[in-house]
């Protein structure tokens, strides 16, 4: 048994050796392109309480509810998105919109929180 397992230490041994010599393990091989722009949104965090009050509206990507201000009393709206795994496209749609509404400041249009 003893002979048995030096044998397959020995092989592993050879291949690490190998791949890695190949750079076939060691290091980020392939990053999908789609995911590269993704992995770097920003998150924020709401600074206020808030409660969800009822569905006003849907579409493609998600639901849109009224939502309320705790501390305030101020009515708004929430959307509410959910993401299949790795689905990169939808995240990187949502991202991109996200920094459109960021920028935007306006009475009469939404506010992004």
């Amino acid at each position: 048994m003893a002979a048995v397992q030096s044998s397959i230490r020995s092989f592993e041994e050879r291949r690490y050796s190998m791949l890695k010599q190949r750079s076939i393990i060691g290091q980020v091989c392939h990053r999908p392109k789609s995911s590269d722009s993704v992995m770097h949104v920003g998150l924020r965090k709401v600074t206020f309480k808030w409660q969800r009050g009822n569905k006003i509206g849907e579409g493609q990507y998600g639901k849109v509810y009224t939502c309320i201000n705790v501390d305030t009393g101020e009515l708004m709206a929430m959307k509410e998105i959910r993401f299949q795994p790795n689905d990169h496209k939808t995240i990187k749609e949502t991202a991109d919109e996200l920094k459109i509404f960021e920028g935007i400041k306006h009475p009469n249009l939404v506010r992004y929180f």
